[in-house]
């Protein structure tokens, strides 16, 4: 069983979309929440959270190829500024709703920035 949340209802409906067509719209809840509203409406513990927020600089935004802009709206790839503002708040928030060995999935940038300085957390990153 699984949760899945975006403020963006494109892509809450195109993640239903998914979830039917992969036969796991069952097991599939999908909220369309904020980050912060979903952590504080939930008192649900995981074993396994993925995310993908926002983690581009708004200066590497900028030089992005036309393309990505074009396919992605800006909103899923900045946050205006420096790229950290929603890895550091899922780190300082959702990491009370990881279970004991839980893991947590996350992009992180060449440079591995985005592991807060938690080195406790059980995280595999991608790139």
């Amino acid at each position: 069983v699984g949760h899945a949340f975006d403020k963006n209802k494109k892509a809450c409906n195109i993640t239903k979309k998914n979830a039917l067509s992969n036969d796991v719209n069952q097991r599939l809840t999908i909220f369309h929440h904020d980050l912060s509203s979903f952590y504080k409406k939930t008192s649900t513990t995981y074993d396994l959270i993925v995310s993908n927020p926002p983690y581009i600089s708004l200066e590497n935004y900028n030089n992005l190829l036309p393309e990505v802009k074009k396919w992605e709206d800006r909103e899923a790839l900045t946050d205006n500024k420096d790229g950290s503002y929603f890895i550091e708040y899922i780190f300082s928030h959702y990491l009370s709703l990881l279970n004991k060995n839980g893991l947590k999935i996350t992009p992180k940038d060449k440079n591995g920035h985005y592991s807060g300085g938690y080195k406790h957390i059980n995280s595999v990153y991608f790139i």
